[in-house]
């Protein structure tokens, strides 16, 4: 994996940026450096968090060899059951506080459904269902081209099945050539999935922060208010999860193929890598890019939701480079502590703002000391999950 750790503290600085979405900590200061921080430059938080499963987990699609039936649906599976997990577990913890909000009266079957599966039954949880959809659109992407290899493997065992001599200079070259065109169908299998991957998200785009420029056409306003009917947003995950995770594939992919040895690819001397201090000046003009795109689309009044722009895909490149070019160890506590926040967040601001007296009202009425507040509140609360959580652990394992 190589020392990558830079992902797993910026993942902690990505749920920091999650809550600011949540409590626009800069509203009580300035309303458009607030839009800045929470519908521009935090937006950069999820599709990080999906560029790094893409990163290891549906890079695992292409990594395996084709006949070996089963492995990748495997690793789908094993995503799909702990993502479910979680979200089910997210789901009993705050459905006391959607109850009480009146998020579910008078639901219906199809309400239920769009819930579960597209909106999420709380605000920050609609990220499982998208992240659990959107892989499944990845994995079923990685089948093109996967039979076709499949077929040419199986001929080519069958002929040095009937062989006589199973050691030659022909079996060798023969095989060389069999790795070259199995090797360019999953090139071609990948480009395509790419391809897919870009539509999806400029249909998201046409739902999204573009959803001005859907309504002057009838034809696409009659397509959108239908998909609206069975989604609230095009933030979900058939179009905003797969060119982030496609992209997390193509960083895996560029690694596995230009690795030397044993030698992690970002460890490997600047030369032979992405250079950190271009990717931080790329980082810098796309985002101001975005910044203007951002901006220019809240002016013209087009922006039904603000998750998704034409720009952003390109910033999360430059970052991801920006954060892996500087080799730190992993951490899988600040990992694990970003998860926590994440599903954590929303349950302090409820009892921030159920907090009685002078104080309650204090923070209420000040924006950025009521951000301070959920965060530390919140990573308290996860702290002391972790480690109730591992002692629980240990007690299991002792006992077994």
């Amino acid at each position: 994996m190589g020392k990558q750790g830079g992902l797993d503290r910026y993942r902690l600085i990505a749920a920091f940026l999650v809550i600011a979405i949540h409590t626009s900590p800069l509203l009580s200061v300035n309303e458009n450096a607030d839009f800045f921080l929470t519908r521009i430059f935090a937006r950069m938080a999820v599709p990080l968090f999906l560029m790094i499963t893409g990163r290891y987990v549906a890079a695992k699609f292409w990594e395996n060899d084709p006949d070996e039936k089963g492995s990748s649906a495997a690793v789908l599976l094993h995503f799909l059951k702990k993502i479910a997990i979680l979200y089910g577990i997210s789901v009993v913890l705050y459905l006391p506080v959607g109850m009480y909000a009146g998020h579910y009266k008078q639901i219906t079957v199809t309400g239920i459904f769009r819930m579960l599966v597209f909106d999420g039954t709380f605000y920050h949880l609609w990220y499982f269902p998208a992240c659990m959809l959107g892989m499944v659109i990845v994995w079923g992407c990685s089948r093109i081209g996967k039979n076709h290899q499949r077929e040419i493997k199986n001929n080519e065992d069958r002929n040095d099945a009937n062989n006589v001599i199973f050691v030659s200079r022909n079996h060798a070259n023969r095989n060389d050539v069999k790795e070259k065109i199995l090797a360019q169908i999953s090139d071609v299998g990948f480009r395509i999935t790419f391809v897919i991957v870009i539509i999806l998200y400029i249909l998201g785009l046409l739902g999204d922060s573009y959803y001005g420029l859907t309504t002057q056409i009838p034809v696409l306003k009659t397509m959108y208010d239908g998909m609206f009917q069975v989604f609230s947003y095009t933030r979900n995950g058939i179009f905003l999860v797969p060119i982030f995770l496609m992209i997390g594939v193509w960083f895996a992919k560029v690694e596995r193929e230009n690795t030397v040895q044993n030698d992690s690819y970002w460890e490997m001397s600047e030369p032979k890598r992405w250079n950190r201090k271009r990717a931080g000046l790329g980082l810098l003009i796309s985002l101001v890019l975005m910044t203007v795109e951002g901006f220019a689309l809240h002016a013209a009044d087009w922006q039904r939701h603000d998750s998704m722009y034409v720009m952003l895909p390109i910033v999360m490149i430059f970052l991801y480079i920006w954060i892996c070019a500087k080799p730190q160890e992993p951490s899988k506590k600040l990992r694990s502590l970003s998860t926590w926040i994440y599903i954590l967040h929303p349950a302090v601001i409820v009892v921030v703002h159920a907090l009685p007296g002078s104080l309650g009202k204090e923070i209420a009425g000040n924006s950025l000391l009521n951000y301070v507040a959920v965060v530390i509140g919140t990573c308290i609360i996860s702290i002391f999950g972790m480690y109730v959580t591992h002692q629980f652990d240990l007690h299991v394992r002792r006992n077994k």
